[in-house]
């Protein structure tokens, strides 16, 4: 089912399914800090080296701060992604074919950061409680696949295109 938002701009099914998720895992790492918060020893690891080992460690409501980041993130992609949809610069069939394409990776994101974020802050929690000693290197691998993900989408939907012009 596709709905416009914007003259010319389709919100498809697939860009809903992705904002839902994206609210969904916030609210996910909303309650795991808040149901967790109370159990936390006062210290807890704020901060990783590439190994995935705690290097600093702060007060324990340090652990609210990836929740707020997460979250304004969340809000800050969604106003980019309106700004997207409703600027001027659409005009041109080029422009709105690429703004498609950018939307779709910054829905992305809008899942992915939140993804990680609860990753670190159930690993920061396993650690408080010292039933894991460090996030490992799978959370930064996994991070580095993650975040380049959009990069091979565009680099694909460019041949793609690029293929069907000739």
């Amino acid at each position: 089912m596709k709905v416009s938002l914007v003259k010319g701009m389709e919100f498809i099914k697939t860009d809903k399914i992705l904002d839902i998720t994206s609210w969904l895992f916030l609210l996910i790492i909303w309650l795991i800090t808040v149901i967790f918060y109370q159990n936390l020893p006062n210290e807890i690891p704020t901060h990783f080296n590439y190994q995935g080992m705690a290097d600093n460690f702060g007060n324990r409501k340090e652990i609210f701060i990836l929740p707020i980041l997460a979250t304004v993130l969340n809000i800050a992609l969604t106003f980019l992604s309106k700004f997207l949809n409703s600027s001027n610069f659409l005009n041109k069939r080029k422009d709105f074919q690429d703004s498609k394409v950018i939307n779709k990776i910054i829905r992305f994101f809008k899942v992915a950061i939140p993804l990680i974020f609860g990753l670190i802050i159930y690993h920061t929690i396993e650690i408080a409680k010292n039933k894991s000693n460090g996030l490992g290197y799978w959370l930064l691998i996994l991070t580095i696949i993650i975040i380049n993900i959009p990069n091979l989408y565009y680099i694909i939907i460019s041949i793609i295109k690029k293929n069907k012009i000739k």
